[in-house]
């Protein structure tokens, strides 16, 4: 499955360039590594959160274009037969003026021991999932329903 990450291509989402194994001695584990395209800009959370701060609005423009690349790569995803699952502000990374990529779904696309998988969220903000994600049900539209609370979020600015 982490070979199926390095075979997409699509300008919104955010390239693996390869993967490799580490074993840590000091707790006995396997680590699954990805190296993953560089954005240069930072992340969508980020940029909300400096919004917020200077009392300004991310303006229609910017939304509309965020929402048409966002449709797109998730529409190329689930295309695949990978959803995403954990979509939020922190896992979309802004690239240039109004430009999105989608990243860092590895670990949640790769995981499938359910108990991980609820330690995980549970580290993680719910405020983005969609209610059937809480019992390890995912589908196209659990990310359709977090994409929709991104959008709420950055309107809310």
């Amino acid at each position: 499955q982490a070979m199926d990450l390095l075979k997409l291509h699509h300008s919104h989402i955010c390239a693996y360039m390869e993967l490799f194994m580490t074993w840590d001695n000091e707790i006995s584990s396997l680590f699954l590594c990805l190296v993953m395209q560089h954005s240069g800009t930072g992340d969508l959370s980020s940029l909300i959160k400096e919004k917020r701060q200077k009392s300004e609005k991310i303006t229609d423009m910017v939304m509309i274009k965020f929402l048409g690349q966002m449709v797109d790569a998730l529409f190329y995803l689930h295309k695949q037969g990978i959803f995403h699952r954990n979509l939020k502000p922190s896992n979309i990374l802004v690239t240039a003026e109004a430009s999105f990529m989608l990243s860092d779904f590895s670990t949640e696309t790769l995981m499938r021991d359910e108990m991980k998988w609820k330690m995980r969220v549970e580290e993680n903000s719910k405020s983005w999932m969609a209610p059937e994600t809480l019992g390890f049900s995912f589908t196209e539209k659990s990310d359709i329903w977090s994409l929709g609370c991104i959008l709420l979020d950055m309107r809310t600015c």
